[in-house]
């Protein structure tokens, strides 16, 4: 498996991780709808949160906003849209934006809720 793949899944291990110490509930990861794919889905409370994953080195950290382009953001949207529909979810749904920084004394998560907001802010 290529490096940028491992580092990758470890910083979704890291963030699910993290979502469950925060006390919301890891519903799926890594779910398919054709080519697209969410990283995480969970609960928080009663709101449903998509949740998009990146891993960079901090040397070349970007800002969320640079790091999620709007067709991510669609394809993000997209398959929340069937997931729900799937699973007759009738809840808030929210995106959110976790970038894990690898650096050489370990990691940092930088958690973004509302990362952004369909149709308002992409």
């Amino acid at each position: 498996m290529a490096e940028h793949n491992e580092k990758g899944l470890k910083a979704e291990d890291i963030v699910a991780k993290y979502l469950s110490e925060q006390q919301m509930k890891i519903l799926e990861r890594n779910w398919r709808f054709g080519h697209k794919e969410i990283d995480i889905i969970s609960m928080d409370g009663d709101k449903l949160a998509i949740v998009e994953v990146k891993a960079r080195s901090i040397k070349n950290a970007e800002t969320p906003a640079e790091l999620l382009s709007g067709q991510k953001m669609r394809h993000l949207v997209d398959a929340a849209e069937e997931y729900i529909i799937r699973n007759d979810i009738d809840n808030d749904v929210r995106f959110d934006f976790a970038l894990v920084l690898f650096g050489t004394e370990g990691y940092s998560i930088d958690y973004v809720k509302d990362a952004f907001i369909p149709g308002v802010n992409w």
